[in-house]
């Protein structure tokens, strides 16, 4: 390959790929990531001679070391004949890995400048490498610090606690008293000096009326991504040690400071552009995308702060004033004139009644002024607050323009089959999501028109819940004809007779959830073959369903049952070739699953017998339990690497969630081993 860039503008391009920010470096949250989804940055040394050469000192800038065998193979690197690495390395960090191999590479490292120690040590590692090194961690602390003429600041992890208190000598006690012979020492940052715990102790603490005696320093001062107004007991605490207040700014701690904003006078120069732009900001100000109750079937963590700030005080007053504030969504309005025009439509874009007090206040708010319906988009309805099913209809007949319709998914609404026939005649035209609300049987369990679902002509999400009797003599095709996705729950057999007589040309995705398939093979034997995603419950897929659709490309298997997914595994044994299948993902109901005889014993089986012929496009397989984001003696147990690597080699990788690949780590290899040829 023939150069066309000098080393300097190589340097500079491969810098940003290899730099580890100081945040990470001294981050003092327990463990950075163990395992991380990413190619080993030190593929980029094998691209050629060049990138070796010029790369080498910046991958051995920062070292982080996370378990015994990444210390193990950076010893053997160091030592290696001829080997002057050790010279490039100037920030250490230890997460694990804790051998007498870390004696020889602090030995090597020459020109350390930053060490980071976490002492929270995994199953079977110690401290006994690094004690041979420097002995006792303080011991070497209270030695080496007064000839590190460089020290100039210093980071506590630790916030205030109970420690403080009389108790056992906090850590910040321990690193205090090694500081005190700092020579140069400038900055304390001390996570949490604004925390009301110093309200509850009610006194200084020791560790800090021993920085205060150390003659250079000249500030302590608080983590500026975890800043508050300090309370003002906590001010008078401080103010007890003079050389205490004055290495703590207690005037910024004790108000935020107040930015000055001043109005573009080309605003109100032209109005109309004035009104573009504060719309465009509100737009900003009440964007929310709607909880959709399927979020969950798609892997999707569906999560909304609803209309209230998080409560972050510290006592009653604050709780008071939290209480009484006004709603998120309304404060905005309460600024001017023009931002509550502006505004009214996007905060009634969305509604949710979540209570019947508010359902009623609403009903009464459009009563009063009936435009407001027009804006509402989006409704969410919960049983609680519709307990009266006449306020509902009475609600749905405000909204002309409602576009979605959905319930929230640990209380959703069950409507009548009469205000579900009201719904499709008042909505019907702008109606495009219809989500999680199941729907009663009609009285005396009569028979109903289908006819209701061609009136959804803009419908593009769907779900049923419901054992409703269809007539099937009358065939709809021309109904859902822009339906995109469609969820069944619960249906009686006539639902699948009409569904089955309909064209559907836009379904792409069904999420199938019955226990009972019931007649459903006519349906899938009618619009299987046009699906790209199929999403069904452990308990009814088989084969037959498997081979009406030869189109999928996600295949996702669901379990109803708490805690338990059961691999069909006959199912992928007998079924027919799938050349565009790209993912199967197995889901439970719950966020985790036991490794008991369905969680544990099934995926291992699966695995053994699966026909990767099959599925030539295959390149990932979704369960929890093939989760990688572990410490070393977690991975050396994991029941599962060993399928991960087979089926890489195949070009599928085994994940807990898309993009979270298996990546081989560099294992430790013990002295037995060694000697064994192992």
């Amino acid at each position: 390959m023939v150069r066309s860039l000098p080393d300097e503008i190589i340097h500079e391009l491969l810098s940003p790929a290899l730099h580890v920010p100081d945040e990470e470096f001294s981050a003092t949250v327990p463990h950075t990531a163990y395992v991380r989804p990413l190619e080993s940055a030190s593929a980029i040394l094998l691209v050629s001679k060049s990138w070796l050469r010029i790369a080498t000192p910046l991958l051995y800038n920062v070292v982080i070391l996370r378990s015994r065998g990444q210390v193990q193979a950076l010893e053997l690197a160091l030592r290696s004949r001829g080997s002057d690495l050790g010279r490039f390395i100037k920030k250490l960090r230890i997460e694990g890995g804790y051998t007498v191999a870390l004696e020889k590479i602090l030995a090597k490292a020459k020109n350390l400048t930053d060490i980071a120690l976490t002492l929270e040590l995994g199953k079977g590692e110690n401290v006994k490498g690094i004690c041979q090194s420097v002995r006792s961690i303080m011991d070497a602390l209270e030695e080496y610090i007064p000839k590190w003429t460089k020290l100039t600041v210093f980071t506590m992890r630790h916030s205030p606690s109970s420690t403080d208190m009389g108790l056992p000598v906090s850590h910040n006690e321990i690193f205090a008293r090694a500081l005190k012979s700092a020579p140069n020492l400038r900055t304390v940052v001390l996570p949490g000096i604004e925390s009301p715990m110093f309200e509850v102790i009610g006194h200084i603490p020791n560790y800090l009326l021993t920085l205060a005696g150390i003659p250079s320093l000249q500030e302590i001062r608080s983590d500026t991504r975890a800043r508050r107004p300090m309370k003002p007991q906590c001010i008078r605490t401080f103010q007890k040690s003079p050389r205490l207040a004055e290495l703590i700014d207690l005037t910024l701690l004790d108000a935020v400071p107040k930015k000055t904003f001043i109005y573009p006078p080309q605003l109100t120069a032209d109005p109309a552009l004035e009104d573009a732009i504060w719309d465009r900001v509100l737009s900003f100000v009440y964007a929310t995308k709607a909880r959709r109750p399927t979020a969950w079937y798609h892997g999707v963590v569906s999560y909304d702060r609803g209309d209230y700030d998080d409560f972050d005080g510290d006592s009653m007053d604050d709780f008071n004033e939290w209480i009484y504030r006004p709603p998120r969504r309304v404060r905005p309005l309460l600024v001017c004139k023009r931002f509550l025009r502006l505004g009214t439509p996007y905060m009634y874009g969305r509604l949710m009644t979540s209570t019947p007090e508010k359902l009623q206040t609403l009903l009464h708010k459009f009563d009063e002024q009936p435009l407001l319906g027009q804006h509402v988009r989006q409704l969410c309805l919960n049983d609680w607050a519709h307990k009266n099913r006449a306020d509902t209809s009475r609600l749905l007949s405000h909204l002309p323009r409602l576009a979605s319709l959905t319930a929230e998914e640990h209380d959703p609404l069950v409507l009548p089959w009469k205000l579900f026939d009201e719904l499709s005649v008042r909505c019907g035209a702008t109606l495009d999501t219809f989500e999680g609300l199941p729907v009663e049987k009609p009285e005396g369990n009569k028979q109903v028109d289908p006819i209701v679902f061609s009136r959804l002509v803009n419908m593009q999400f769907f779900s049923w819940e419901s054992n409703v009797v269809f007539y099937t003599t009358k065939k709809n095709t021309d109904a859902f004809a822009k339906l995109e996705e469609l969820m069944i729950s619960r249906a009686d057999v006539s639902f699948y007779t009409v569904l089955s007589r309909m064209e559907l040309p836009a379904l792409r995705c069904v999420i199938f959830t019955a226990d009972k398939l019931s007649s459903s093979h006519v349906f899938f034997k009618k619009h299987g073959g046009k699906l790209e995603k199929l999403i069904i419950s452990d308990a009814v897929f088989g084969v037959d369903i498997l081979n009406y659709c030869p189109s999928i490309r996600v295949l996702s298997i669901v379990s109803n049952r708490h805690l338990q997914i059961r691999s069909p595994i006959e199912t992928f044994k007998q079924c027919d070739s799938h050349p565009l299948l790209e993912r199967i993902v197995f889901r439970a109901l719950s966020g985790s699953v036991q490794t008991d005889e369905h969680g544990d014993k099934h995926p291992d089986k699966f695995l053994s017998t699966f026909d990767r012929t099959l599925f030539p496009s295959l390149h990932e397989i979704e369960h929890m339990l093939f989760g990688w984001n572990l410490a070393e003696a977690e991975m050396l147990k994991h029941p599962y690497v060993k399928w991960a690597e087979k089926f890489q080699k195949e070009g599928v990788e085994l994940v807990q969630s898309p993009g979270e690949n298996y990546r081989p780590r560099r294992l430790f290899v013990s002295r037995s081993s060694k000697r064994r040829g192992d």
